[in-house]
């Protein structure tokens, strides 16, 4: 029917299990038939390959599986939480940059002087800017 096939069956990791490989002698005149058999046998071998597998790597792999998946939801929840903290220290601080800076005047278009007289300079413009509001 199809030409002759050596079939090598190794195992591998505990998580793959087993490794199957065929290997054939090929040559042109391989029918379409052939092929589909050799493959046919290949499927056929892999499974029984799997079939072989170790009971328990199924109920080991479900249970590492189960446990990063709760692992991954704690981690989901901790990051929501720190996000959540993140953004409330973000408006606290703003919140306390705008009230350090409700007290603080700015002056534009005053001389610069290199002495340090700050008080005699501003305290004529407070008394006018206070007699302007008295007016008011």
């Amino acid at each position: 029917m199809g030409k002759p096939y050596k079939l090598s069956v190794t195992p591998t990791s505990k998580w793959t299990g087993y490794e199957c490989s065929t290997s054939t002698t090929t040559s042109p005149d391989n029918s379409f038939t052939d092929i589909l058999n050799q493959k046919l046998t290949s499927l056929d071998a892999r499974h029984k390959a799997i079939a072989r597998m170790q009971p328990g790597t199924l109920v080991t792999l479900v249970a590492e599986n189960k446990t990063l998946r709760e692992s991954v939801q704690k981690l989901t929840k901790g990051m929501t939480q720190f996000s959540r903290d993140t953004r409330k220290m973000k408006e606290t601080i703003l919140d306390i940059q705008a009230r350090s800076m409700q007290d603080n005047l700015v002056f534009s278009g005053l001389p610069e002087h290199t002495e340090k007289h700050t008080e005699a300079t501003v305290s004529p413009l407070c008394e006018i800017s206070s007699t302007k509001s008295s007016r008011s």
